[in-house]
């Protein structure tokens, strides 16, 4: 496969074969070559290419499942997040990632919701080492040209920076609102106690 020059100087892709035709004595009596013009699925290789790079650049967590709900594709800021290794998940389910706390039938609504045109919402998952997080999950169908449904993709994004960052401008605000009425120094060191206790588990 090499590119050459095309017509109006237009560079184009073209995959080249060429045979020997030999007599009854194996003398060599001619060459048959072959050329095809190989262009457009050159510019859809790259197209795929450009996309699964990209997919795998970006630093949402992206995964694709079949219809059965089960793992297909998932990318390395997937991978990145909960500690797996695409083995380990492909063929495997969603619900693998739950955390205790969910409800049991949470991960089959997803699924049914999903199949009946999308969901999203905040929920908590587990990784491979137990420790839970918060995302926020957008899921959808993949369709053809005709509608018919060939997967499911889900896009994530990892909360856990945005929720500690919350949970810390709100206990700031209650430590600074609750310090204004504290009288003693005794007051104080418990009030600053209980928010230390509230932000950081002591």
């Amino acid at each position: 496969e090499h590119r050459y020059w095309g017509r109006k100087r237009r560079l184009v892709w073209a995959r080249a074969s060429a045979s020997a035709v030999r007599d009854h004595l194996g003398q060599l009596r001619f060459i048959i070559a072959m050329v095809e013009d190989i262009t457009g699925r050159k510019q859809a290789e790259d197209q795929i290419r450009l996309l699964v790079n990209s997919v795998h650049s970006t630093q949402e967590l992206i995964c694709i499942t079949d219809q059965k709900n089960r793992f297909q594709f998932v990318n390395r800021a997937f991978l990145s997040a909960y500690g797996y290794t695409e083995p380990e998940l492909l063929g495997r389910k969603p619900e693998l990632l739950s955390a205790p706390a969910n409800a049991p039938e949470l991960y089959d609504q997803i699924y049914q919701q999903t199949l009946g045109g999308g969901w999203q919402g905040e929920i908590v998952n587990r990784r491979k080492d137990g420790t839970e997080f918060p995302i926020a999950l957008n899921t959808s169908q993949i369709t053809d040209g005709a509608g018919r449904i060939l997967g499911l993709v889900g896009v994530a994004r990892d909360l856990s920076a945005q929720k500690r960052a919350e949970k810390q401008s709100a206990a700031f605000a209650l430590l600074g609102h609750r310090l204004s009425g504290a009288t003693t120094p005794a007051q104080a060191a418990h009030i600053i106690l209980e928010i230390a206790s509230v932000l950081f588990g002591w």
